[in-house]
């Protein structure tokens, strides 16, 4: 196998390119995705690989891939390519989108957890490379973990391991998933923002009131506005930290990890990351505090990362 056609599904966008093995991605696009409906979601990945196909491979653009690999967000049957169950999408009921695919282009079809997908990157071409036990942590709109040990992805009876971000706090607030008190309801992304318009009546002075209008809150803001000395910014970025470094300390915990690797849109504000070093820093006991040299943010594109991953889902599979 040669040549994967990557396919990486995303929130606000489906990345589609051609990546060799060496992670090398030839030919890359971007096509709207929807999260409105299941329907509309896999319309959109199907529409998406059908417009790549005719753009780049009927046209010999690019060589006619040897399989697809596809990179979903959520519960993922990585054997028979069904996509299961994912919240945020919505994927309510199971789509064999990885069959229909192969029935269609008469090629193989790989379909694998984005995360997952992201962490054999970082196993493969990533700082990864220089660990045996790590842990690839995603925080962007929601939050999820790659568990390495060995060199080798943990999966779980249901390919479903690494949820981290439904670990449970000491906090009152409902999730999605039907528990109450995940970290991912106020410690993601979108859980920053939608703490932040939970209190927003408390604070109408804030800031964050005219950044939600225009359409610009997002966590990166949120944060700049903390630094700023917004209140009601402090208390969701402050919320936010104490969160993700109870979470860090449960991880370093169960999996006893030689490096965390940080990756996802969060993660580009220095802050976070420091401040979960410098948490960790009176924490760890003496004979682990290697632990802190080897905290970092993944140095692979995080545009290209889940592509790549996708992709390698499917080389990995034909060996």
């Amino acid at each position: 196998m040669n040549t994967v056609m990557g396919v990486d599904v995303g929130g606000t966008k489906i990345l589609i390119g051609i990546v060799r093995p060496d992670g090398t991605i030839t030919h890359e696009c971007r096509y709207p995705s929807q999260r409105g409906a299941q329907d509309a979601a896999i319309a959109a990945v199907k529409r998406a690989v059908a417009a790549y196909w005719a753009e780049m491979v009927e046209t010999k653009v690019v060589p006619k891939p040897d399989a697809i690999g596809l990179g979903l967000v959520g519960q993922v049957d990585h054997r028979r390519a069904v996509w299961l169950f994912s919240i945020a999408t919505p994927i309510l009921e199971p789509c064999p989108l990885g069959q229909e695919l192969m029935q269609q282009y008469q090629i193989p079809v790989i379909a694998d957890n984005d995360v997952h997908c992201a962490t054999l990157a970082e196993i493969q071409f990533g700082a990864g490379r220089r660990f045996r036990d790590f842990v690839y942590l995603n925080v962007g709109t929601g939050i999820a973990a790659g568990l390495v040990s060995d060199g080798r992805l943990i999966r779980g009876h249901q390919n479903n391991a690494g949820e981290v971000g439904h670990i449970v706090a000491n906090i009152d607030v409902p999730c999605k998933c039907g528990r109450t008190g995940c970290i991912e309801t106020y410690a993601s992304g979108g859980g920053m923002i939608r703490h932040a318009r939970a209190l927003m009546e408390q604070y109408p002075d804030s800031v964050l009131a005219r950044l939600d209008r225009e359409g610009r809150m997002v966590s990166s803001t949120i944060v700049q506005a903390a630094h700023e000395g917004d209140v009601l910014a402090i208390r969701v970025a402050d919320l936010m930290m104490k969160a993700q470094l109870s979470m860090v300390q449960d991880i370093i915990n169960f999996m006893d990890p030689q490096a965390i690797i940080c990756g996802g849109g969060v993660f580009r504000d220095s802050w976070l990351l420091q401040g979960i070093i410098d948490g960790l820093t009176g924490w760890l006991p003496p004979n682990n505090l290697a632990l802190l040299d080897n905290i970092t943010v993944s140095q692979l594109d995080p545009q290209k990362i889940g592509l790549i991953g996708a992709a390698l889902s499917a080389y990995q599979a034909s060996v």
